[in-house]
């Protein structure tokens, strides 16, 4: 089980009041004011319609139960029109659209699929999150080498631990986990451990994360890391439509990583930001490629 089912279940979107929107989702599901592809589990809101039009704009992918079924609700409007002439939706913003179903498309299979088919996709993402966190962290906080090293360990830890709802850590647990960041990011056992052996539990949040974090890296700078800070110092690594706060979901929910990752390998638009030259220094590597045709895997079991 996960803790972090949609977007709306992260720290980042905690205080989202979410009633109205989904009463009105129901309403225009119930009115079939919607796209959806036969097989597939995600409704596009496209404003097909007066209910449709009425449902509030929302960012991320929502999960909406309904008739038995969990489906995975996303709002295209923002990037593009229904034209009612021709009965279609005309998307204008195809690179944002994209990013959008592939984040749904991921998040369909993390909800109606088992989780650990995200988490054993790759180790790229897993270290590529690692790199990500801990590079900007330690150059925000002037850590030296060690110190970034036991703190990329650290969110290579609350990587994995995304993906287990466990409040207690066991020995076994530990070690499954520690050989997997070891291999992941080719670093020692001892290194790993190092960290891992003061942790009696999992690093669910990016609170859990901060926490941890000065005791990890035995850096007194980091007694005030706080998740504020966090995403501060993340929120410029990306950019396009509401970049910030989705660069904030992603340190929580596996799916938004998975597809900003792909969007950052794979979409020239994004090459100058943080997140995409962090990418391209290992993309042209065998590794990144089979990343790239596992993900695009799982996204069409979405569809299938």
């Amino acid at each position: 089980m996960k803790l972090f089912y949609t977007a709306y279940d992260t720290t980042a979107c905690s205080g989202y009041v979410l009633d109205k929107l989904e009463a009105s989702l129901k309403a225009a599901v119930i009115h079939l004011q919607y796209h959806r592809d036969n097989g597939s589990n995600i409704i596009e809101i496209q404003g097909n319609g007066s209910v449709a039009a009425a449902v509030p704009e929302f960012q991320h992918p929502f999960m909406l139960e309904f008739d038995g079924e969990k489906l995975i609700c996303i709002d295209a409007r923002p990037y593009g029109s229904f034209d009612r002439l021709k009965g279609t939706f005309v998307v204008r913003n195809t690179i944002e659209h994209a990013l959008l179903l592939r984040r749904a498309q991921l998040n369909d299979v993390w909800i109606n699929e088992d989780s650990a088919l995200l988490r054993d996709v790759s180790p790229v993402a897993m270290n590529l999150f690692a790199s990500w966190v801990s590079e900007n962290v330690a150059r925000r906080f002037a850590l030296d080498p060690k110190e970034q090293l036991n703190l990329a360990i650290l969110a290579a830890f609350h990587y994995q631990s995304l993906f287990t709802d466990a409040s207690f850590l066991d020995d076994t647990m530990r070690m499954k986990m520690a050989t997997q960041i070891s291999r992941g990011m080719r670093c020692s056992a001892e290194d790993v451990l190092s960290v891992l052996d003061d942790q009696s539990r999992p690093c669910h949040s990016i609170a859990d994360f901060c926490s941890f974090a000065a005791g990890a890296t035995g850096s007194v700078r980091l007694q005030a890391f706080n998740p504020g800070v966090l995403v501060s110092i993340i929120k410029g690594t990306w950019f396009g439509v509401g970049a910030a706060e989705m660069l904030a979901v992603a340190l929580e929910h596996p799916p938004t990583w998975l597809a900003l990752l792909m969007a950052a390998h794979v979409e020239r638009t994004y090459k100058n930001s943080g997140l995409a030259k962090l990418v391209e220094r290992q993309a042209h590597k065998e590794p990144n490629k089979q990343f790239l045709r596992a993900v695009l895997n799982l996204t069409q079991l979405a569809t299938a």
